[in-house]
C-alpha cells in the first residue's frame, strides 16, 4: 500500500548526493510543514513527479493487463524472483572493502552520508528475537556520537542515566516539582518553601498563580467527604492521602472533584511516606479505577482545580502551622510537557487502536509473552554501556492517532491524493523490489527476520492477524452494505445489482483508505521523524547517528 514519497527521504537523497538544493527544500515552508507533519511544497517538483508517475503508471498496469489477457504469468513470475534474488546477491557484493560505510553491518541496516555526517537506520520487524541482536550489532559497529529510537518518551519514558555503581534510592527530578510557598501573615517568621508532586492535569491552569488560605477540617481528613461550602471555599483544602479504612476508594482526582465542587481553588495532600513518586499523579491506576471514577462523580473530564502531593514531613509541618495560625500558601502553576488524556480521550483512543485491530493484534502476540519491541531496549542499553546519548524521535500517541483521524477524512483534497498515490505505485513498487545501495531492502529485512521466528511467535503473529483483521473487515463490510443499500434507495440499481454494487463500494473503501493511512502512519510521520532527527543531532553536535526504526518501504533509494 506504500505510495506518497516520504519527503524526509527525498530531502536525505539529495543530501547524500550532493544536491544544494536539499537546503533550500529544508528552509522553504519548515515551520508549516514541520506543524503539519509534511514537506515543503516545490510545486516544479511535484508537477514533473506527476507527469512521470502518470506515464509510468499507465505504462506498468498496461503491461499488468496484458500478461493477465495473455493467461500465462507463471513465466514472468520465474523471472521476476529470479531477478529479485541476482539483485540482492549483487548489492551485497558492492562491500568489497573494510573502508566501505557498509562493511560490518548486518543486511538488515542501511545508510545515508552528507559530507562528514553518517546516519545509520535499523530496519526491524518489533517481534523478532534478531531485530535486538542487529541493533546491538550496528551500534558497536558504528561507534555512533547519537542513538535515537522509533519511540516517543511517554511509551519508552525519559532515557534513564547508566546505572550508578551504587544503587540509589529513586527520586523525582527538581524541575518536575511544583514550588509552593507558605507564609503566615500575623508572624513575622520567613516563608517557607516545599516542593510538591503535581498532577497530570495541573498544566490545564499553567501559568496562573493560586493564592488562598490553607484549610484542614478535622472532620473531613482524607476529604472524600463532601464538604461544606463554607470551609473550602476561596481556600486551599489540605487532606491526607489515602483514606482511613482500607480498600476505600481514595484516588486524588475523587478528592479534587469533592473539593472543586466545594468551591476550593486546589488540594494539598500530605503524603503518606518521606519520598515523593518519581512520576505524575494520574486520574486513576487503570481504566477500570477512571471508569469507577466517572461513575462517582458524574464526570469524565479532569477535576477543575490543581492537585499537589507534598512529603510527608512538610505536611506535617504545614498541618501544624495552619492549626496554630491562619496560614497562606501560593504557587504559580508550572508549564508541563507530560502526555495528559480525560477518559473520554483515553476510551475514544481505546476504542480507534481496536477497530483498526492494531490493539486486538498486539494483545494477541503480548497475551502469548512474545517480547515486542526488545530492539529498542537494546538499543538504549547499548548506548549506556558505550556512554553515548540516546533520544527519542517519534511523535505522541496524541499527535499520531490525530494524523490518522485526519487522513481519513473522506474531504476532496485526501480523496485527490489517494489519487495521485495510486499513480506512484508502479515507481514506488519499483524502490521496494530493488532497492539501490544503502537503501534498507524491505523484502530482505522482512525475510531474515521471519527465519527467526521461533514456533512461539509463529502461532501468535497469526493468531493476532487473524483476530485482529475481523474487526476492520467487519466494519468496512458494514458500510460498504450501507453504500450498496443507499445506491439501491435511489433507483439507480435494482437488487440483482446490489451484491455486486456492495462490492465495489468495498473495493472503492478498500483503495481510499489504505493510501491514506500509509501518508498518517508513515509519510508524514517520517518527516516529522527526519526533522527530529536533525534537531537532536544539532543538540548533541554528532556526526555519526543510529537510528532504530520499524522496516517501513524504501524511496528513491534513500534509508
Amino acid at each position: 500500500a506504500a505510495a506518497l514519497e516520504p519527503p524526509a527521504s527525498v530531502l536525505l537523497e539529495m543530501s547524500a548526493r550532493g544536491d544544494p538544493g536539499a537546503s533550500a527544500h529544508v528552509a522553504e515552508g519548515r515551520a508549516a510543514a514541520h506543524a503539519e507533519g509534511r514537506r515543503p511544497v516545490d510545486r516544479r517538483a511535484d508537477l514533473r513527479e506527476l507527469l512521470r508517475d502518470s506515464l509510468i503508471s499507465t505504462l506498468f498496469w498496461g503491461a499488468m493487463l496484458a500478461i493477465a489477457a495473455g493467461g500465462d504469468i507463471q513465466r514472468p513470475v520465474q523471472f521476476l524472483i529470479a531477478f529479485l534474488v541476482f539483485w540482492r546477491f549483487w548489492r551485497m557484493s558492492q562491500v568489497t572493502s573494510g573502508m566501505d560505510t557498509a562493511a560490518g553491518l548486518p543486511y538488515t541496516c542501511g545508510f545515508v552520508e552528507d559530507g562528514d555526517t553518517v546516519l545509520f537506520v535499523v530496519a526491524t520487524l518489533h517481534i523478532s528475537p534478531r531485530s535486538p541482536m542487529d541493533a546491538w550489532e550496528v551500534i558497536h559497529v558504528t561507534n555512533p556520537d547519537l542513538v535515537m529510537v522509533e519511540l516517543d518518551e511517554e511509551r519508552l519514558g525519559p532515557m534513564p542515566p547508566p546505572p550508578p555503581a551504587v544503587p540509589e534510592v529513586p527520586r523525582p527530578r527538581g524541575e518536575d516539582l511544583q514550588p509552593v510557598v507558605f507564609t503566615r501573615p500575623d508572624s513575622d517568621a520567613v516563608p517557607t518553601m516545599v516542593h510538591a508532586q503535581r498532577a497530570v492535569w495541573n498544566a490545564e491552569w499553567a501559568g496562573s498563580s493560586v493564592r488562598g488560605r490553607v484549610v484542614y477540617d478535622p472532620e473531613n481528613v482524607y476529604g472524600l467527604q463532601q464538604p461544606a461550602r463554607s470551609r473550602w471555599e476561596g481556600h486551599l483544602a489540605l487532606v491526607r492521602r489515602g483514606a482511613a479504612s482500607p480498600g476505600e476508594f481514595a484516588a486524588f482526582a475523587y478528592k479534587a472533584h469533592l473539593a472543586g465542587s466545594a468551591g476550593a481553588l486546589a488540594v494539598l495532600v500530605i503524603d503518606s511516606q518521606s519520598d515523593l513518586p518519581t512520576v505524575r499523579i494520574s486520574p486513576g491506576t487503570s481504566v477500570w479505577n477512571e471508569l469507577e471514577l466517572a461513575w462517582r462523580t458524574r464526570n469524565c473530564g479532569f477535576p477543575s482545580l490543581p492537585v499537589l502531593l507534598l512529603p510527608k514531613g512538610d505536611g506535617e509541618r504545614l498541618l501544624a502551622m495552619c492549626t496554630e495560625s491562619p496560614t497562606l500558601g501560593e504557587f504559580r502553576v508550572l508549564e508541563d510537557s507530560h502526555p495528559r488524556r480525560t477518559l473520554r480521550r483515553r476510551v475514544c483512543q481505546g476504542c480507534a487502536l481496536f477497530s483498526s485491530g492494531i490493539g486486538i493484534q498486539y494483545g494477541v502476540i503480548d497475551w502469548f509473552d512474545v517480547d515486542i519491541g526488545g530492539e529498542f531496549d537494546t538499543a538504549v542499553e547499548a548506548a549506556q554501556s558505550m556512554g553515548v546519548p540516546s533520544e527519542c524521535i517519534d511523535v505522541g500517541m496524541d499527535a499520531f492517532l490525530r494524523r490518522i483521524g485526519l487522513a481519513l477524512l473522506p474531504t476532496p483534497l485526501n480523496v485527490l491524493r489517494a489519487l495521485r498515490a495510486w499513480l506512484a505505485f508502479p515507481r514506488v513498487l519499483v524502490n521496494i523490489l530493488f532497492p539501490r545501495r544503502g537503501s534498507i531492502d524491505t523484502l530482505g529485512c522482512a525475510f531474515l527476520y521471519v527465519q527467526a521466528f521461533t514456533l512461539r511467535i509463529w502461532f501468535a503473529f497469526l493468531l493476532g492477524a487473524f483476530c485482529a483483521s475481523l474487526v476492520p473487515v467487519a466494519l468496512l463490510r458494514l458500510f460498504s452494505w450501507g453504500g450498496a443499500q443507499a445506491v439501491e434507495m435511489t433507483g439507480a440499481v435494482d437488487d440483482v445489482d446490489a451484491e455486486t454494487t456492495e462490492e465495489c463500494v468495498l473495493i472503492a473503501l478498500k483503495m481510499y483508505i489504505m493510501p491514506r493511512l500509509y501518508d498518517a502512519v508513515a509519510a508524514s510521520r517520517d518527516f516529522t521523524m527526519y526533522e527530529n532527527i536533525k534537531a537532536k543531532a544539532r543538540t548533541h553536535e554528532a556526526k555519526r547517528l543510529v537510528a532504530g526504526m520499524g522496516a517501513a518501504p524504501p524511496q528513491r533509494g534513500a534509508p
